[in-house]
């Protein structure tokens, strides 16, 4: 095979290794989730917040309670920003 055929399979390759990767994030159920965290069950004050990234990457920050609340949740798009 000559090298310029060899670099065209290569790059092909990788641009449909890359476009199916993105598809995969696009079109699966990965979302950003967003709690707040109270002190306790009467929910009346904040005292911690966590976010999960379509990575599946937790960020918190405060103190993580049982008693949490669902505040935001969206679809990750491309790669899985």
């Amino acid at each position: 095979m000559t090298s310029k055929i060899r670099k065209t399979i290569v790059l092909a390759s990788s641009a449909l290794a890359l476009l199916g990767t993105s598809y995969a994030i696009a079109y699966s159920n990965a979302r950003i989730v967003e709690y707040v965290y109270y002190s306790d069950a009467s929910k009346t004050k904040i005292v911690g917040e966590s976010v999960q990234n379509c990575d599946g990457r937790v960020y918190t920050t405060g103190t993580i309670t049982p008693y949490k609340q669902l505040t935001g949740a969206e679809p990750c798009r491309g790669f899985g920003w």
